[in-house]
């Protein structure tokens, strides 16, 4: 076999694992490397890593095939329907991940310190048709107000939960979301509205919500408060804000969009008349068929405390996880 011929083999046998077995006429073999493939193309669908599993297993499968076909008699009779089964199992894996997952590339710092701006995300697209979204989760939508516009959040409440922020303490369904401090006193890097660099104050936190445990960024001013168990005063984002406005798609400036819905709008409800200022003391009920969804970076997140809840039928999909920059890679799971 000529190197060009073998070259071409071993290319062949990366796209689609098996293929350089199946010339050779290793029937079990080109089977095996073949399910592997796309085995690891379903898997990703469920955990980043599984990308990471795809390439390996298409690189050890064609060096595999490049040793095999090194050792290939040159009177060895040709196996072409093997190459070719393999090629289908191949080709019907990626119809399947292009199907079942999508790419987002992230413009903004509203979801750090869990995703970076450029981070690339990769969403998880079939998941949602057998199982609703959850809280704790990290979800891509078409935003209500532009639906031509995909955010990512992560889910707070589901539909008929009640969700309230008071003093940066968050409350689903009347209890405290446990959260601790992990850095009073931190910075990171932004972009102001011309696209430059500058470097923003905050203070660190840890949430866990439903078994997903993740960090947050707040105002700087937090930190302190807390240090110095200050909790007189109220904070500029509590939710709902105690004029009981329902802020939904309505309430923002119409981009014309024509694909823009009638929005549901969740109720909201006095608990406690007379409360302290960070106490709990009103909440909003999720409408039914809908999600309440917040940014990590509460103190820089357009989110629906400002333009109301996301209906089922506008998630894209679960995020899977941070794929590049490869330093950045984790998943979101």
């Amino acid at each position: 076999m000529t190197l060009g011929r073998l070259l071409m083999h071993v290319a062949w046998t990366f796209g689609c694992p098996g293929a350089g077995q199946g010339v050779v006429g290793k029937r079990r073999l080109t089977i095996a490397w073949a399910v592997a493939g796309v085995a690891t193309l379903v898997a990703f669908t469920w955990i980043v890593w599984g990308l990471h599993a795809a390439i390996a297993v298409r690189l050890a499968s064609a060096v595999d095939a490049f040793v095999r076909l090194r050792k290939r008699p040159a009177s060895a009779p040709d196996h072409p329907n093997l190459p070719l089964l393999a090629s289908a199992i191949g080709v019907l894996g990626f119809l399947y991940l292009q199907f079942a997952t999508d790419r987002l590339r992230i413009p903004a710092s509203s979801m750090m310190p869990t995703i970076a701006i450029d981070d690339q995300v990769y969403v998880d697209k079939v998941t949602k048709f057998w199982s609703p979204p959850r809280r704790g989760e990290v979800i891509v939508f078409a935003q209500p107000c532009q639906p031509a516009i995909s955010y990512i959040k992560r889910v707070i409440a589901v539909g008929d939960d009640t969700v309230e922020v008071r003093c940066n303490q968050l409350y689903v369904n009347g209890k405290p979301v446990p959260t601790t401090l992990v850095e009073r006193a931190c910075t990171y890097a932004d972009t102001s509205g011309d696209d430059r660099p500058r470097t923003t104050t905050c203070s660190r936190y840890r949430e866990t919500l439903d078994g997903h445990t993740y960090d947050t960024f707040h105002d700087a001013e937090r930190g302190e408060r807390d240090a110095a168990k200050d909790r007189a005063l109220g904070d500029r984002k509590d939710f709902p804000s105690t004029d009981r406005i329902v802020r939904t798609c309505g309430s923002q400036i119409d981009t014309g969009d024509s694909r823009r819905q009638a929005q549901p709008v969740g109720e909201i409800v006095e608990t406690r008349p007379g409360a302290r200022a960070c106490e709990p003391q009103l909440h909003l009920v999720v409408p039914p068929g809908t999600l309440f969804v917040m940014g990590d970076n509460r103190s820089n997140s357009n989110d629906s405390r400002y333009w109301g809840v996301v209906p089922l039928d506008h998630v894209i999909g679960r995020a899977i996880g941070v794929v590049l920059p490869i330093a950045h890679t984790a998943s979101l799971r």
